[in-house]
């Protein structure tokens, strides 16, 4: 039977919490009810206990991966469309043998709200993070709007395009990173592998190795009797990079350093430019509010001087002011985005720009990221062959020294 943690009130006023068994949310709440206590949360478990351990979500729960999320849009928007019943079109997307299990399992979940009488936006909200906050928020306008289908048709057309560019970038990436793997193996054979077998000759016969061979030789010396110090330092930096992370002040200065790095930092720039343009589009395009619009599309951005500028904007937004003048000065969006979003907002035709906008650097980061593929590929390759090569010539040079010494 599923459980459900909750908070609630005691007829004396105190603050409670813990768990309830029941076969619905709603029975939850009656059953809360009866017992004279007032809940203001409450909460499905869905403990992942009766799936084998190799299929349990690590990490707990999370949002979906981009290409999970377009599926299960575009399924549903297809469905919805072609005039299928709500509930109906749920259990179809729950049935399909290769949906994921996570998504299953939420599909059941956003079903089971649906037909206690919750909206579609409430149920998916009560998923979080499976779903981010725009989606609800779309969903939502698009409900009030009695125009489900057509706001559906646009997440999925939305989430697709996320989908494909998150897709371009690891595919562009993904060639450096078998270079620096291949580079690392190659290292740690030989520091691991050939170096212990050579180095008691050296030791025996008194005699110095080579300088690469004994540079690596101490290392590996130094982190063998001090491994348990090596550990307590990996640690620590780790946590610290952790706890600066959660820093909102020391996130700030990260990003704006990030911003100034060459060739990466434009790449950046140009991706929270399309990110936050084709959010707000969307969420303009199907009736949300503007100051709702900006707030929840300042959430998706992941560079923290965006975020900062954003929230700028939404605060001159409230006092009456304009989009694009706090954005402009907060120095952080490409100056086309700037003149184009504030055509848009002078036209009455925001949305439709910052489409053309969205499209514009996404093209734009895939052809900067091409080019830093082609810059990284060959120097990466020479840098790698460098390392190895030496590498392999010091252990070379080892095995002629050796026989040097056998012979004399």
């Amino acid at each position: 039977m599923p459980r459900f943690t909750y908070k609630a009130y005691d007829t004396s006023g105190n603050l409670r919490t813990g768990e309830v068994a029941a076969n619905t949310r709603t029975g939850a709440l009656d059953m809360l009810v009866r017992r004279s206590e007032f809940p203001i949360e409450i909460i499905d478990r869905a403990t992942p206990a009766s799936a084998a351990w190799w299929q349990r979500d690590v990490f707990g729960a999370r949002q979906w991966p981009a290409r999970d999320l377009a599926a299960f849009t575009r399924e549903l928007s297809t469905l919805v469309q072609a005039n299928i019943a709500l509930d109906e079109a749920l259990r179809i997307v729950a049935i399909q043998p290769l949906v994921q299990r996570r998504v299953r399992e939420a599909t059941e979940r956003i079903l089971e709200h649906v037909n206690e009488g919750q909206s579609l936006s409430e149920a998916l909200q009560a998923q979080t993070p499976a779903f981010p906050d725009y989606y609800c928020r779309l969903v939502e306008a698009g409900e009030s709007g009695g125009a489900l289908a057509e706001a559906l048709d646009d997440l999925a057309r939305f989430t697709e395009r996320s989908a494909d560019v998150r897709a371009r970038i690891g595919s562009a990436l993904l060639y450096p990173a078998v270079l620096l793997t291949a580079a690392f193996a190659a290292v740690g054979v030989i520091a691991t592998v050939l170096l212990p077998a050579i180095q008691p000759i050296f030791e025996d016969a008194k005699v110095e190795p080579p300088f690469v061979i004994g540079v690596m030789t101490s290392i590996q010396s130094f982190l063998s009797n001090n491994w348990p110090l090596v550990g307590l330092l990996f640690t620590g930096v780790c946590a610290g990079l952790l706890a600066g992370n959660r820093s909102p002040s020391l996130r700030l200065q990260r990003d704006r350093l990030l911003l100034k790095v060459p060739l990466i930092g434009r790449v950046i720039e140009h991706s929270e430019t399309a990110r936050f343009s084709r959010t707000l589009s969307a969420m303009l395009r199907n009736g949300v509010p503007v100051l709702e619009a900006v707030q929840t599309s300042g959430g998706v951005l992941a560079n923290a001087s965006f975020q900062a500028a954003v929230r700028t904007a939404g605060t001159t937004i409230k006092e009456g002011g304009s989009l694009t003048a706090p954005l402009a000065r907060s120095g952080v969006f490409p100056d086309l985005f700037v003149r184009l979003a504030s055509v848009g907002e002078k036209s009455g035709q925001l949305d439709a720009m910052l489409t053309r906008v969205a499209e514009i650097y996404d093209a734009t980061v895939q052809r900067q990221l091409d080019r830093l593929t082609n810059l990284l590929t060959p120097l990466l390759t020479l840098l790698i062959g460098a390392v190895v090569g030496t590498l392999i010539l010091s252990v070379m040079d080892a095995l002629v020294s050796v026989n040097e010494l056998a012979l004399k």
